[in-house]
């Protein structure tokens, strides 16, 4: 009956289970809330009018928002998938999806080519207008819109009050989150848990062969001017994340100018350069981590239980601080799992494991 349980990895390890929804991918728990968000709000904003839905996916999104939106009244829903660039099983998902309203569409390229696509869509007049003489307006299932984002800062709620009812934590006492990300999304809920008030400590960002955001946040470049590589963690084959514009927003003090100039070079020169003193809140800005493919699946890793821990969701750490040198990061860990797991991508994940660990011991 708890869709967000809480099991036993191995000593000090815990997994966050988000895969107990219909269609077995994390984001079911936001997805499955937002087609109520959505037209509850739309009777009071736009009654009367259809809404159609745009959605770009690298997997996950696109599934699960087809099996929340399907014959819900009042919309229709698109999504816009990669075609070489999602699981066989998600591909399979999406395409014999039931209902009257959804539709799926294939395109040749990767996540961000199908994400710059339906922005470009969103923001054409022309479409707009034929939207309009059809009683239409746009909408989205993708973290652009804020109904989407919402409902996933709620567990990280939640973990850290089932973690202190446990006993694993004190009140007050700090996690770090450690989110492997694509889009940035996932990791921005735990931000927004963060000022609201939950004790979290770093947020860590994990990058697969596709780094763009470990480089940037390491090095202050974004460049997405660079070779994709599909890996075996489709949902972090991105390099356009969308969600980093928010949290740089907050980061500068809410300075939209200088936001708009940063991602205008983006879109024109695919990159920007953020200089440190322009951040107001530096300290808030994520560290980050890589781990390469072709690493991950040369090297094995034995644990004494079966249940895994993906690298396309968060690892939450207790947090605590030492007179030593380095802090010391005692071993309470937390993740996120989806159940279909292949043999490369379950030695991906144990090196992931493997490679967290000593990151926290040395933070």
């Amino acid at each position: 009956d708890n869709i967000a349980e809480i099991s036993h990895l191995f000593p000090g390890t815990y997994i966050l289970e988000l895969w107990h929804g219909p269609t077995c991918a994390f984001k079911d728990m936001a997805l499955q809330i937002l087609p109520y968000l959505l037209t509850t709000s739309a009777k009071k904003t736009i009654d009367g009018k259809k809404i159609s839905i745009l959605v770009a996916t690298s997997g996950d999104t696109g599934k699960a928002a087809l099996e929340g939106f399907k014959d819900v009244d009042g919309t229709s829903i698109m999504v816009f998938y990669p075609e070489d660039g999602v699981s066989n099983m998600q591909k399979r998902q999406m395409t014999t999806q039931e209902g009257s309203n959804v539709n799926v569409c294939a395109v040749v390229g990767n996540f961000g080519d199908c994400q710059s696509g339906v922005k470009q869509i969103f923001t054409d007049k022309s479409v707009i207008a034929q939207l309009e003489k059809a009683n239409t307006v746009f909408s989205s299932a993708n973290s652009i819109n804020w109904g989407r984002l919402a409902p996933q800062i709620i567990y990280y709620v939640s973990s850290y009050v089932q973690l202190v009812k446990d006993g694993e934590l004190k009140y007050g006492e700090k996690l770090n989150v450690v989110v492997p990300t694509g889009n940035f999304g996932n990791i921005l809920a735990a931000y927004y848990a963060k000022q609201m008030g939950i004790p979290i400590g770093k947020l860590i960002c994990a990058s697969n062969a596709n780094n763009v955001l470990t480089d940037f946040i390491n090095t202050g470049i974004y460049d997405r001017n660079r070779k994709f590589y599909t890996t075996v963690s489709p949902s972090m084959d991105i390099l356009i994340s969308s969600n980093l514009e928010r949290l740089l927003y907050h980061l500068t003090g809410e300075n939209d100018k200088l936001i708009n100039e940063w991602f205008t070079a983006l879109k024109n020169d695919g990159r920007y350069e953020v200089n440190d003193r322009r951040l107001s809140r530096k300290t808030s800005m994520p560290d980050a981590a890589t781990m390469s493919r072709q690493r991950a699946l040369s090297r094995k890793y034995s644990m004494n239980t079966a249940t895994l821990w993906t690298p396309t969701l968060p690892l939450l750490t207790r947090y605590t601080r030492t007179t030593r040198r380095r802090r010391a990061i005692t071993q309470r860990r937390l993740s996120l799992q989806q159940p279909t797991l292949t043999s490369s991508a379950l030695r991906y994940m144990m090196l992931w494991a493997a490679k967290l660990k000593v990151l926290m011991s040395l933070s």
